[in-house]
């Protein structure tokens, strides 16, 4: 039996489809939101060039460009790999009053790194954020630790747990957890995702250690 060909798959949101013409009618008025919507669909596709159309367009059209925006055009270029291009929107931030990057931005732009294993960029973006002020949260540190996990570089992996931990150092008390002065703190998927990598190496001693850390996780929330 000779199957017949479906319709052609359209790479594009149906949002976007419709956009282009919408813009030629009487009541199109611009609207950063809308914009913005659509930049981050195009990302979710991996269509940087796209993505970097509209953002033209949106700012020749007089529409604001604010930190909302930005985010979504460094989001499309750090999914596709394009890090030299994110780089350049971060700095761009960084230099935008009421645009600088928050701890949501580093995360995206972390995250990615890890994807495309760049490793390197995403210790120099960890510094970064301590240097200009902004914390990084549990979600922050659980995605490197959830990537150096599976690579098995255990050395990261617990260098950054350790990172977590002296957020929160007592000058009295040498390190804590120093989480609660800081809103971040090691959670169960913290430790949980830690024991999973040590388990499929076969690293018993640590596994015991960490579950231990574990259980007190779950008396503290108990509570």
């Amino acid at each position: 039996m000779v199957s017949l060909p479906g319709p052609a798959m359209n790479p594009f949101p149906s949002d976007f489809n419709g956009f282009p013409e919408n813009k030629k009618l009487l009541w199109y008025r611009p609207n950063s939101a809308i914009y913005v919507k659509l930049i981050v669909m195009l990302g979710k596709c991996k269509q940087p060039k796209r993505a970097n159309s509209l953002f033209q367009a949106m700012i020749d059209e007089g529409c604001d460009v604010n930190q909302e925006s930005y985010i979504a055009l460094l989001s499309v270029y750090s999914r596709s790999g394009l890090f030299r291009k994110a780089f350049s929107i971060l700095k761009v931030m960084k230099n935008t009053p009421n645009c600088h990057p928050d701890v949501y931005t580093y995360s995206i732009l972390i995250k990615s790194c890890l994807h495309f294993h760049e490793f390197d960029k995403v210790q120099s973006l960890l510094s970064e954020m301590f240097s200009r002020g902004v914390n990084p949260n549990t979600f922050t540190y659980n995605t490197p630790i959830d990537a150096y996990g599976k690579a098995k570089r255990f050395a990261d992996m617990e260098s950054t747990l350790v990172e977590m931990l002296r957020q929160r150092e007592s000058e009295m008390k040498g390190v804590l957890v120093m989480m609660e002065s800081k809103g971040c703190e090691p959670d169960k998927i913290t430790y949980r995702t830690m024991i999973t990598a040590y388990n499929m190496n076969g690293m018993s001693n640590h596994v015991k250690e960490l579950r231990l850390m574990l259980s007190s996780v779950g008396k503290s929330d108990s509570r």
